[in-house]
């Protein structure tokens, strides 16, 4: 039975190359006859001994007469009788003789003895269960037959072994099964009858425990709906290809399902578990690198061996601003990408770096390039490295891939470096610059202090000599002024630089401060236009408010600095100050023009950088430190405003600012008289303590004190001025410096307010700090 079921199996393989395969290699002799007893096929073996081409078999119709004896020949072609008749297999065993045909067309290879078979004859069906012809299998068993006719079925049996070892010790899996159906013929299960070795290997389970079993004791949770196409396989007679994952065994499977005979089937499969493994790597691998290839911050864009453009991730799209779809076709030599070097020329197509590595086979790293940037109409800058990429065994790539990064941010840093290196280098020569002129404008009014004191102190103070010693005075102190007025350009803009300067912010008349500003520019112009060809003229907007909020006195310096600057500049014409009100009514507006000799462009682009002044070839005779309009320019942005300059030259420049406009209530401060020309001197008295310890500050004090008529206690440092205070008490005023050595002003102000509160005065003794305070801080400590 089992020998049939193979032998039905292989009939029913007969589609493929495998049944060829096999029945040349058996030790058997096959043929297959249709209805009409003529041969359709013969193995290998069989060819052989009918000493026929197989080929011929296509050519002319062959039956047994062909090749054997008239007795063989009638004796074969009863047994197919009995087969076609009862549609049964049929085995039998006989002899054949030497084989000459009876139309002596073909000789048979048989020896000069006779030969046994023993033959299995069965019925070939189609898929539709209708007989088509007879396949007959011949076991040459003269040899066994003629030794031992008793041993005869042991020769069968051993014939029949080498067919179960050839199925046993083939590669694939191998498992007969039975369907096991219920009363209405429904397939619910099928039983294991036999399996080769490859199945024990590929699946883990040895014969022992599965043959004889059914499938749902082995698999428990098997699939109903496979058990049913197996169903169909053993009853239909269908092949069944199949690839599924079983779980029970952990492990992927592949093979055929086909029946073997009525209600049995075979399965004959391979294990590809290792395969499928390594298809999820690939698959996992795969996703990976699409993962990486579409969030990686550098571009990637792939290319053919032509240079046309494959692929590219979405980085590469945003950083040259260009959709898959309109780089696909594109080559690096396209001048649509304008690409250039670092020094701004061409880069020419071809020496671009994925074309470089495609010519060479070599990697090219490092290369930096402009590209266009379509989106934002701009060069965008890169660094792009470019790898070759061969097929196992090329050495030509057939594909290069370039990552890049987008450096356009980095090379903007580096060219504001290298700027900020040449303003650097720039401010350093103008500093410079600014030192010396600091150096010429610092000695010029030490010299005419110095240089009239010595004058004064030659002249021994003699009466001849009173006019030329009132005078070289009046030169020491306008150099006095001068030089307090250099010095607070450089303290000013040194606090601004160090963000200390402070706005004050209170209620103040712009009517009142416009007017006094006015005298002054006017006194301004007197003393530095001796021939008085300059006009001078101020006009306020009538809408202003009476009282405004700001800083009054650095608003005042601001203008002093514009009318100080205009009039400097300005040789003949008109110096003139309007101040007005926005239209939106939210900022006042301040002009200062003048019609002196006006600015170029390249002037105006530097004239509020500090430590620069305009170049005119008489620069010198005007003189200035070249502070004064970047303190201005500084002073009115930390107010909320903003100062340009309009100018032309040779016809002159309007200085325009403006501040935040807020009014003040009118009652926020009270009218001020104007100061008169020559007040009337009031005499003063009460009783001052004075601590100082520079002796010369000392002195002076002491002598502006006593000459309004003060009397005056003076104490060298904070210790002493406490103890005189201690010792004194009808002072009413105490000055004291914050900085001294022993004492400072601070610590001594201390122990006199402690001094004051443990013997419970009747009144606290003001005390005035005095001290040269560059910046804010300072003044806080």
């Amino acid at each position: 039975d089992t020998f049939y079921s193979t032998v039905t199996m292989l009939g029913n393989m007969m589609q493929g190359e495998v049944l060829e395969y096999y029945l040349d290699n058996i030790p058997a002799l096959v043929s297959i006859k249709d209805l009409q007893g003529r041969y359709t096929y013969l193995n290998k073996s069989l060819s052989t001994l009918c000493n026929i081409d197989r080929s011929e078999l296509s050519k002319r119709d062959y039956t047994d007469h062909d090749f054997f004896s008239k007795e063989d020949a009638d004796q074969i072609i009863e047994v197919d009788r009995q087969v076609m008749n009862t549609g049964e297999r049929v085995e039998v065993r006989h002899k054949l003789h030497k084989g000459i045909s009876k139309d002596h067309s073909q000789t048979t290879n048989l020896s000069e003895h006779d030969y046994w078979y023993l033959t299995l004859k069965f019925p070939l069906r189609n898929g539709d269960g209708e007989m088509v012809g007879v396949c007959s299998f011949l076991h040459d068993i003269t040899e066994t037959y003629k030794r031992e006719a008793k041993t005869h079925e042991n020769a069968l049996q051993k014939s029949e072994n080498r067919f179960r070892s050839l199925f046993r010790h083939i590669q694939n899996a191998f498992a007969l099964h039975e369907i096991v159906t219920d009363e209405e013929g429904n397939p619910t299960d099928y039983v294991f009858l036999e399996v080769n070795d490859s199945f024990e290997e590929m699946t883990g389970l040895k014969a022992c425990d599965v043959v004889g079993r059914k499938a749902t004791e082995i698999f428990p949770e098997v699939d109903k709906k496979q058990i049913e196409r197996y169903g169909k396989v053993a009853h239909d007679g269908l092949v069944e290809k199949f690839e599924q994952y079983s779980d029970p065994l952990g492990k992927w499977y592949m093979g055929l399902a086909f029946r073997a005979q009525e209600n049995e089937f075979v399965t004959l499969f391979v294990d590809i578990t290792a395969h499928m493994q390594m298809e999820e790597a690939l698959r996992q691998s795969e996703e990976r690198h699409r993962t990486l290839f579409e969030s990686m911050m550098q571009g990637v864009v792939y290319q053919d061996a032509t240079g046309n453009i494959i692929s590219a991730n979405p980085s590469a799209q945003r950083i040259l601003g260009l959709t898959v779809d309109q780089m696909m076709g594109r080559t690096s030599v396209d001048p649509r990408w304008k690409s250039v070097k670092e020094d701004g020329s061409e880069y020419p197509g071809e020496s671009h770096p994925s074309m470089l590595a495609l010519s060479s086979g070599r990697a090219i790293t490092g290369a930096i390039m402009g590209v266009y940037h379509p989106t934002d109409e701009s060069q965008h800058w890169i660094s792009i490295d470019a790898i070759p990429l061969f097929k196992p065994g090329e050495t030509k790539p057939f594909q290069v891939y370039s990552t890049f990064t987008d450096i356009t941010e980095r090379k903007k840093a580096e060219r504001a470096i290298l700027r900020a290196k040449e303003k650097a280098e720039e401010a350093d020569k103008l500093k410079s610059a600014f030192l010396a002129n600091m150096s010429h404008e610092i000695r010029t009014p030490l010299n005419g202090i110095l240089g009239h004191l010595d004058l004064i102190q030659s002249n021994e103070l003699s009466e001849a000599c009173r006019e030329e010693n009132l005078e070289g005075l009046e030169v020491a102190r306008e150099s006095g002024y001068l030089l307090v007025s250099i010095i607070n350009d450089i303290l000013d803009l040194s606090k601004i630089e160090a963000g200390q300067m402070t706005i004050s912010i209170q209620p103040f008349s712009l009517r009142q401060m416009i007017e006094q500003t006015a005298r002054i520019g006017s006194v301004l112009i007197k003393s530095k236009r001796k021939d008085n060809d300059i006009n001078f003229s101020h006009l306020v907007d009538e809408t202003i408010s009476k009282c405004v909020f700001g800083d009054n006195f650095r608003i005042q310096q601001v203008i002093n600095n514009l009318i100080s600057n205009a009039v400097k500049f300005t040789e003949r014409g008109s110096v003139g100050l309007v101040v007005s009100v926005s239209e939106d009514g939210k900022f006042l507006q301040f002009c200062v023009e003048d019609t002196g000799r006006g600015l170029s462009k390249d002037q105006l682009e530097v004239v509020f950088e500090p430590f620069r002044q305009v170049d005119f070839s008489d620069t010198r005779k005007f003189g200035g430190t070249g502070l004064g309009l970047t303190i201005s320019k500084k002073l009115v942005l930390l107010m909320g405003g903003d100062l340009w300059i309009d100018s032309e030259v040779g016809v002159g420049s309007t200085f325009h600012f403006t501040l935040p406009y807020k009014k003040a209530p009118d009652d926020s401060i009270q009218d001020v008289e104007d100061v008169p020309e020559n007040p009337v001197r009031t005499i003063m008295s009460g009783r001052i303590l004075v601590a100082e310890d520079d002796a010369v500050s000392r002195k002076l004090v002491n002598k502006m004190l006593e000459k309004a008529g003060y009397d005056v206690v003076l104490a060298e440092n904070g210790r002493i001025a406490v103890s005189k205070f201690e010792a004194d008490r009808k002072i009413d005023l105490i000055l004291m410096d914050v900085n001294m050595e022993i004492m400072g002003g601070l610590e001594a102000t201390t122990r006199i307010r402690g001094m004051e509160a443990n013997n419970r005065c009747e009144r606290r003794i003001p005390i005035i700090g005095f001290f040269a305070a560059a910046v804010n801080g300072d003044r806080e400590g």
